[in-house]
Order: C-alpha cells, then sequence, then structure tokens
C-alpha cells in the first residue's frame, strides 16, 4: 500500500512542468507509477526526508497526466495491502522492466549523482547481514546502541535552531516597534498568506532577531510538527558551498523546499556570491509558490540592498518591509526595568532613567551596560548608585556627556515607592510648587488614532499633508488631534494591491486610514485609485480619507475630511466604529 505521498511543483530551467513526487510504498507500487508516467519518470532516489523512502521526478506533467497519477495515488493509498519496501527485489530491474526501457536509455543530467545511492540501496538486509557475521556480540551491540534510528535523525535534521528567549511575551513593543510587531505576530498566526515574505529591516541590536525567531516560536507552539528553520545568510552560504563541493546539491534543496517556515537573518551578506543568490532564488520561489513563509532581516531595506540581483530585490518587495527604529526613552525605560526582573536586579527608577537617557542606540547596548554594572557590583560588594552608573558611563561616552538630564514626566515613575512613603516627614515646610510645564495645546487635545499611507519617494508633499490636516484642526479649534500609529509607503508604479492597505490597518487595529493620492506621473488614475480603495476599505469597516495629490495645499479639502473623522469617531457618520 502506499502509505503517504506528496506530489509538488518543481520546476527547472529544460521544464517548467516538471513535478516531484514524495512517497511512502513498496517497490511494486512504485513500478506501477513509473509504468504510468512512462518515459516522463526519472531516476527514484532516497529523499533526504524520512517520512518517505521513495522520490521521482515527473517531466512535462500536463493537467490531464497529473489527475491520472493522483487519482491512482489516492486509489493504492485506500485499497492496497501493505508490503515491505526493498525486501528481496532488485529495484533497478524492476523499474527497467515495468517502463519498458534499458540501462542507459534515460539520459537526464540531473540524476546521475543519485545511481550509485539507489544501487546500494537495492540490496540493504543482505549488507546487513554480512556486517553483523564478522562483527563480535559485544560490539554488534555497541554499533546498534550508537546508532541513529530514522526517527532520531529527522529529528536532527528538522531541529529549527531557535532561541527559546526569543518569543512575542518579552519582546518591549514601543512606538518604534508597534508596527513590526503587529505584522510578525500575524504571519505568526496564518503563515504564507497574510504577510508574504516579511522582510524586517533596521540597525543594529534592535530586536531584529529576536521578533523574526518569536515568529517561529509561535508557529512551533501551535504546530509541533511545522518544519521551521532559522538561520543566517553566512551559515546558508557555507551549505551552498558544501552541496556543491559534495555533489549533494539534490538533497540541499529538497531539505529546504519542504519547510514550511524559512527564518534568514541579516540577507544583506548575500551579495556577491551568484551560486547562493541561485539556490536561493529557486528555493524562495517554490516555497512562495507553496504558500509557506519567508521572513528576512535586514540592516537595510530591499532598495538598498548592494550587490544583489534585481529579481532577489523584486521578490523582497512582494509582501511587507517594515522597519524597527532606535527604541524613545520610555521604551528604552521599559525594556531597562524588564531586565532587571530577569537579572534579578535592584536598581532605581533615576539610575535608569539616566541609563536610558545616555544609551540611545540600540537595546544590546543598554542591556550589555546594565550586565555590566551588576558585575561590577557584585564583584566590588558595592550597591548600585548613581555615581556608580557615571563612573562605568564615563568609560563609554566623553565627559561633557555624563551629566544626568531631567527626565521627561511620562518617563518618570509614578507609584512612589513603600521606602519613600516611610520617609515623608510629618509636617513638611511649606514651599510654592515649581510653575507647571507649559504643553503644546494641541499636544492637550483628544488624540484619535490614524494610520498614513503615501506615495513612495513622495517624503515631502507626506510631510505637507501632515501639517494641512494640523492647520485645519487649530484653525477651527476642533477638540481632537491625529495620533499616527503607522506610517507607510505604497509603490504606485505598479499594479496596486489595495487590499494591502486594509491589512495593515486591521493588524494594527486602526480604523481610519488617511491617505496621499498617487502623483500625476503614475499611470493610475485619480478616480481609480479612490473607488477601488473606497471599496476594499468599506468591506472591511475601515474608514478611508483621501487626499488627491492635486488638493495637496486646498485647505478646504482638510476642513472636509477632519469633519468626517470627527463624525466617524462619534459614530455619527455612514460606517460606526
Amino acid at each position: 500500500m502506499i502509505k503517504k505521498w506528496d506530489l509538488m511543483p518543481s520546476p527547472c530551467d529544460r521544464d517548467k512542468s516538471r513535478f516531484k513526487l514524495l512517497i511512502s510504498c513498496s517497490d511494486s507500487n512504485l513500478a506501477d507509477i513509473v509504468k504510468l508516467t512512462g518515459s516522463d519518470a526519472g531516476k527514484p532516489f532516497t529523499p533526504l526526508s524520512q517520512d518517505y523512502n521513495f522520490a521521482i521526478y515527473i517531466y512535462n506533467l500536463s493537467d490531464i497526466k497529473k489527475s491520472e497519477v493522483e487519482k491512482f495515488l489516492k486509489e493504492k493509498c485506500s485499497v492496497d495491502k501493505i508490503e515491505n519496501a526493498g525486501e528481496g527485489n532488485d529495484l533497478e530491474e524492476i523499474l527497467e522492466k515495468a517502463a519498458g526501457i534499458t540501462p542507459g536509455e534515460q539520459n537526464i543530467p540531473e540524476e546521475k549523482i543519485i545511481e550509485q545511492q539507489q544501487t546500494d540501496l537495492s540490496q540493504p538486509h543482505q549488507k546487513k547481514e554480512e556486517n553483523s557475521a564478522v562483527l563480535p556480540p559485544e560490539k554488534k551491540q555497541a554499533s546498534e546502541a550508537t546508532e541513529k534510528s530514522p526517527l532520531e535523525k529527522t529529528d536532527d535534521l528538522w531541529k529549527p535552531k531557535l532561541n527559546s528567549r526569543y518569543i512575542f511575551d518579552n519582546f518591549v513593543v514601543g512606538s518604534n516597534s508597534r508596527f513590526v510587531y503587529a505584522a510578525a505576530w500575524a504571519a505568526s498566526q496564518n503563515p504564507g498568506k497574510t504577510y508574504n515574505p516579511l522582510f524586517i529591516y533596521g540597525g543594529v541590536g534592535l530586536g531584529k532577531t529576536h521578533i523574526m525567531q518569536a515568529i517561529g516560536n509561535a508557529l512551533k507552539d501551535r504546530n509541533s510538527s511545522a518544519k521551521v528553520l532559522y538561520i543566517t545568510t553566512e551559515k546558508f552560504t557555507a551549505e551552498v558551498i558544501d552541496a556543491i563541493k559534495n555533489g549533494t546539491l539534490l538533497e540541499f534543496r529538497e531539505h529546504y523546499r519542504l519547510l514550511d517556515l524559512l527564518l534568514v537573518d541579516d540577507i544583506q551578506f548575500l551579495s556577491e556570491a551568484e551560486s547562493t543568490q541561485e539556490e536561493f532564488f529557486h528555493t524562495f520561489d517554490i516555497l512562495y509558490e507553496n504558500q509557506k513563509q519567508i521572513v528576512m532581516t535586514s540592516d537595510k531595506p530591499p532598495k538598498k540592498l548592494v550587490g544583489i540581483e534585481e529579481r532577489l530585490v523584486s521578490r523582497f518587495e512582494w509582501g511587507l518591509i517594515a522597519d524597527i527604529k532606535p527604541p524613545d526613552l520610555e521604551t528604552r525605560v521599559v525594556i531597562l526595568k524588564k531586565d532587571i526582573q530577569n537579572y534579578q536586579m535592584e536598581v532605581d527608577d533615576k539610575i535608569l532613567i539616566y541609563i536610558a537617557g545616555k544609551l540611545k542606540s540600540n537595546v544590546r547596548e543598554l542591556e550589555g551596560f546594565l550586565k555590566r554594572i551588576k558585575a561590577y557590583s557584585l564583584m566590588s560588594a558595592l550597591p548600585i548608585t548613581m555615581e556608580l552608573a557615571k563612573e562605568l558611563m564615563g568609560e563609554i561616552l566623553p565627559e561633557s556627556e555624563l551629566d544626568a538630564i531631567e527626565p521627561p514626566p511620562s518617563a518618570l515613575p509614578v507609584v512612589p515607592s513603600e521606602e519613600a512613603k516611610k520617609n515623608v516627614p510629618s509636617a513638611p515646610a511649606f514651599s510654592p510648587p515649581p510653575p507647571p510645564a507649559v504643553k503644546n495645546g494641541y499636544d492637550l487635545l483628544k488624540p484619535v488614532e490614524v494610520a498614513y499611507f503615501y506615495p513612495e519617494k513622495c517624503e515631502k508633499d507626506f510631510e505637507k499633508m501632515k501639517e494641512q490636516f494640523k492647520e485645519a484642526i487649530k484653525n477651527h479649534k476642533l477638540k481632537f488631534r491625529l495620533v499616527d500609529i503607522f506610517e507607510k509607503s505604497y509603490n504606485f508604479d505598479k499594479k496596486i494591491n489595495y487590499s494591502f492597505f486594509a491589512q495593515l490597518c486591521k493588524t494594527n487595529n486602526v480604523s481610519i486610514a488617511i491617505l496621499l493620492g498617487p502623483p500625476p506621473s503614475s499611470s493610475i488614475t485619480e478616480d481609480d485609485f479612490i473607488n477601488n480603495l473606497t471599496n476594499v476599505c468599506d468591506a472591511n469597516d475601515i474608514s478611508a480619507e483621501i487626499i488627491p495629490f492635486a488638493d495637496l495645499i486646498k485647505q478646504y479639502k482638510y476642513l472636509n475630511l477632519v469633519l468626517d473623522i470627527m463624525l466617524k469617531k462619534n459614530g455619527l457618520g455612514n460606517n460606526k466604529k
């Protein structure tokens, strides 16, 4: 009986309609398949996956022929008896007789490297008996004990290489990472369908690897049998080189193309490696066609990658591009507070604010300093004080930057410590309170969360649009302000995926989208853009507020839109939120 099978597209340069059949079956069933497909069947070989005992390429597989093969496979799965694969038969003889061909008649270079493997496979039990006959009993037992079972080999093969600490729950979300966090979470819940590929970029030490591996850990938690692989680009390149050198390129491809989730870190290092780029290109295409999730990280967006083929850059842009920016002061303080809990440290909030105010570039720098101050405190048996923090900071920063700065009110702890409460004098001397900080009147208004979209390379026009909205609200003394949850550019040079706008808004829980229409140079007309976008957004309960590019400086347009937003937020518009 055929225990299990998988027929998947596997196009190559000389045959775009080639398929690969992975199958767990007996020799006789395999012979029947070869007979059914005739001269279009390649030589069977042993796949890398332990779930199947045979693999075979089928060339020129038309839709009709594919249906016949699938029908045969389904029938054999349900009615045949189980037979022991590979026992007592010469596999080559069976296949050649069934296909009606003689050895050497097929000339398919890609399978040549498998012929020796298949010959060795034809008499596995005989070899095992011969080996056991010459080994003493104690050595035979030791050999059997050290040999890995097929299950253990499979476990090693599909070990995802993920860090269990990198999960969504301990990723600190701030204004710098809110968008990428939402996108990563959505990709982990609906892999291969929502945002594929997901391209994450940002500077060193901002959490790209953490959020990427969190996707893999979340998927494995939901589906332990999912095939997930995290790999750096350097490791991928090394594997390609080894596969070419050792003649195992077919097994290499087989391994990668059976994945459910591929996580590739630092894709910018793919540059200047032609053979590696070629392999990654084909791996990407197969996974994408089969709706398998691909996630990549880089230090720069796709368009700024140097030395990478245009066809790859284009594919990197097929899905969602999300960036992680350096965290703001409040987020840095939260990160430090989370770390002192993990490191079981006691550090005053003012010291944390001081550290966060000085180290601004990345998260790794913050965590490194915290470990350093802990180690120094333990070795010197001194408490962690502001003086100690300044002393260690002096080894990193110039003297002019060491003075503590007064933190903003939002960064100060809201609840006083119990110790501070005990030390409050019973009759404090009166002192007038300091004058309250003067706040911008606009900042005191009720916030309304929105998402902004604008055409690529139109950043200055986009900033002008935001200022116009602000002026309209101020001039007409409206009681709210617009708070951007995220800002996203869109490509107007090609066909626009309008559902993409709605998906991003829903992922980030935003019900109002403000969009700057495409510029006059675009081939997309203003009417088409407005009609298509409005239809998609309405279907997803998203309010689309659109400023046509030609109306960028027309103030009455902004007044109409802010009034529309106000009505909808109060449940008086056409779409109640």
